[in-house]
């Protein structure tokens, strides 16, 4: 047997055996308990940020010079729902960009090793971001842009990094980059649009409306205080499930959290912005099997078995000792 094959096969034995020692603890998939995780910084151009609101109205020149995201990171608390048949958690936001629109990502952790599922079951983190890619879309990191289904071959002959996400929802602060919002994991999107660009096609998402009044908060005391209405909608993923149709497959995802600044095909030059990914936050839960009969990578059969088997040990021993 080759090296690599040898090397697989001690990384899924690894990650198995340290899986039935964690299960047996009670941190199970089955177990439930919310976990809260914290972001991180994630890098980008300053050119990709977009420096004005939903509404397109610009943030005055000291928000600009003085706004930083690595001073907000303290203000993002995320909560990840581990139970349910639907991934999903809420996320409350303090002192982001004001009347500001972000997309909700799922992202893979790593790289894949190749374009089909067979080069990626043995490790979660490249299983994840397969399955994520197959149901959303493709990000290269060295080209820095999306690559379409037919390319993600050639990217990894080339020894691009290729991961997969989905864009799943998104949010809008308020007039003090406020926000509190419950998300699942139920759609996957192209991008935002709002209604003076186009109108929703026949599977795009329901419109949502915001009433935007920019304050002194990044607007200065100049600004406009006539309220503004908004409505957006998301694009589809063309050739993906429908809005809320999506499920993804059952296994264990160890994956990211993305937020980025939705910039809705604006010009980066005047401040429009270009989709940048701001903040990141890992998150891991598990999709359990919706039924017996569906497929599962063998590394997740393994700690399914391993969990259940130790389970019932733990069980039967106590049993006996209730005897005595």
């Amino acid at each position: 047997m080759k090296m690599e094959a040898w090397r697989a096969l001690a990384q899924v034995a690894a990650w198995t055996i340290g899986a039935g020692v964690g299960w047996a603890a009670g941190d199970t998939p089955r177990s439930g308990a919310p976990r809260m995780t914290r972001f991180q910084l994630r890098r980008f151009s300053p050119d990709d940020l977009r420096w004005r609101d939903i509404a397109d109205q610009p943030y005055s020149a000291h928000f600009r010079r003085s706004y930083h995201y690595q001073y907000e990171l303290a203000n993002l608390d995320l909560t990840w729902n581990q139970d349910g048949a639907v991934p999903g958690g809420r996320l409350v936001a303090r002192r982001l960009k004001p009347n500001f629109a972000y997309q909700l990502k799922l992202m893979g952790s790593r790289g894949l090793y190749g374009p089909e599922a067979r080069d990626n079951e043995w490790d979660p983190r490249a299983w994840g971001s397969y399955q994520l890619g197959k149901h959303g879309r493709w990000w290269c990191e060295e080209c820095d842009w999306n690559a379409y289904d037919g390319d993600v071959a050639w990217h990894i002959r080339r020894g691009h990094t290729v991961v997969g996400y989905i864009v799943f929802d998104w949010f809008v602060t308020d007039a003090t980059g406020c926000a509190d919002v419950s998300f699942t994991v139920e759609s996957s999107y192209h991008v935002l649009w709002h209604t003076g660009q186009r109108k929703p096609g026949r599977y795009d998402s329901s419109l949502r409306r915001y009433y935007i009044e920019p304050g002194d908060y990044a607007y200065g005391p100049r600004a406009a205080t006539s309220p503004r209405q908004v409505q957006l909608f998301a694009e589809w993923e063309t050739g993906r499930p429908l809005p809320g149709q999506l499920q993804l497959p059952a296994g264990e995802y160890q994956v990211f959290l993305n937020l980025t600044e939705e910039s809705f095909h604006a010009s980066s030059g005047d401040g429009g912005g270009h989709w940048a990914q701001v903040l990141q936050a890992p998150v891991r839960f598990t999709v359990l099997p919706a039924s017996p009969d569906e497929a599962l990578p063998l590394w997740f059969a393994l700690r399914l078995w391993l969990g259940q088997s130790w389970e019932r040990t733990r069980t039967t021993l106590l049993a006996a000792l209730r005897r005595q």
